[in-house]
């Protein structure tokens, strides 16, 4: 269930923009992926919005490595179905 602050998603690229600022709280299993749970859920529905208007402008490096490490937390989690958040 979520909880009133929280912002959620399963997209693991708006999840990597997102960590680059944002405190990622945790990962939540569902079925064949994970939901990635964030604080602060009107700054995160703000950056999405950016996002998706083309208006984010982020590091290149430091968003491939937030990818990265997003990658290895759902690897590391151990379930059998971590490949369903790519």
């Amino acid at each position: 269930m979520p909880r009133q602050n929280e912002y959620r998603t399963k997209d693991i690229y708006i999840a990597s923009m997102l960590s680059l600022s944002e405190k990622l709280l945790r990962l939540e299993a569902q079925s064949d992926f994970f939901w990635f749970i964030f604080s602060n859920k009107q700054a995160c529905e703000k950056k999405v919005n950016d996002y998706w208007q083309g208006e984010t402008r982020v590091e290149t490096k430091a968003f491939v490595n937030a990818v990265k490490d997003l990658k290895a937390r759902v690897f590391s989690e151990g379930t059998k179905n971590a490949l369903s958040v790519y």
